[in-house]
This record gives structure tokens, sequence and C-alpha cells, in this order.
């Protein structure tokens, strides 16, 4: 079982909180408060150690992705998350991925393996993940993605592929790099809150 931290609250909604590398499973509570205040929170630690930081999945020198080590965390993680959905009782909640960076990324290839019936993701500054592989259907998906237009991990153009990829896709674009700034919060939190049904 992976290391996770939960926030009980509301049970209609739920946010799953995927860390960027060097987070935990804690690490992004303030964020989620700060989108729902009411919706409970799961944290899940990423299973791999980079240089003493956690990660979601392994990664090469140079920066790629190990892609065998990537399927294998990423079916880890998606039965970690029901697992964890069954033992708190919330199979009828609305479920939010919500993941920064490294976190983000495995989320997407969540996406790409799975046919999920997540309501929502809110993924911040994901990178390209296996971009000649197309998504699995998901049904009544909302996503919302950002980036900053000086990231080092990833272009301008890149980003539109990785939005492309997902069906009417929201997404907001800041002039920083890697990191989360407010007015991008911000922007989470309306659209978290607009795709309310």
């Amino acid at each position: 079982m992976l290391i996770h931290a939960h926030y009980p609250r509301n049970k209609d909604n739920v946010i799953i909180m995927l860390h960027g590398t060097g987070g935990d499973e804690h690490n992004l509570k303030d964020i989620s408060h700060f989108i729902d205040p009411l919706a409970t929170l799961i944290g899940i630690r990423g299973a791999v150690e980079e240089n003493g930081m956690n990660r979601y999945f392994k990664r090469y020198p140079d920066g790629t992705f190990d892609q065998k080590d990537l399927a294998k965390q990423t079916h880890s993680l998606y039965n970690e998350i029901a697992r964890l959905i069954k033992t708190y009782e919330l199979e009828n909640a609305k479920i939010t991925l919500l993941g920064y960076s490294n976190g983000a990324n495995i989320a997407i290839n969540i996406f790409k393996e799975f046919e999920t019936n997540y309501h929502k993701a809110i993924l911040f500054h994901p990178s390209p993940v296996r971009p000649d592989v197309p998504l699995k259907q998901q049904k009544d998906l909302s996503v919302f993605l950002t980036s900053g237009k000086d990231d080092f991990f990833i272009t301008p153009e890149q980003f539109i592929q990785v939005k492309d990829q997902f069906t009417n896709a929201q997404s907001f674009s800041h002039e920083g790099g890697h990191e989360l700034i407010h007015d991008e919060l911000v922007k989470a939190k309306e659209f978290y809150s607009s795709n309310e049904a």
C-alpha cells in the first residue's frame, strides 16, 4: 500500500492530491482547501525516490521517463485510489485528480491506461507523457491545465499538444516558469466551481 493522508470533510466531493517531485502526501493540502474548503482530501505519496525526493515514477539521468516503471506505477496508483475510495466509503463522491508537475504527469498516464469515472482533473504544469498514445475514453471528465511560458520542462508548443489530447480542456498560462502563482490557483478554483453539477 502507498503512503497516504486522509482529510475527511464533505463526502460529496473528493480531491486526490498528487504532488510534484520532492513533495509528499500533505504537499497540496492548502491549495486543495483553497479550491474547495469542504471537500474530503486524499494525498498519496509517490513510491519512487530520486536523490532523496519523492516521485511517482522513475526517469533516466537525461530526464526522459522510464516507460516500464511509468506503466507499473500508474497501475499501482490507480488501484490504490480505487482502494482508498472504497475504504473511506466515497463511491458516490465526485472525484477530482489534482496534480502538480510529476503528479500531473502520472495523472495523464492514468487517463491513457484506464477509462475512469473521475469528474474533474486539475493538472498544474504537466509535461508531454507518451504523446503518441491517445487517451482512453473519459466519460464526463472536465480538465483544466496550466503552464508557465518560460517553463524549462515544456515549451508552449508542447503544452498545446498536451491540451489538444483532451476534449474541450480549459487552460491557463502565465509568464513565469514551473512555479505555481496565485492567479493560476484562482483560475483553477473558478474552473472547479463552474463545473459543479
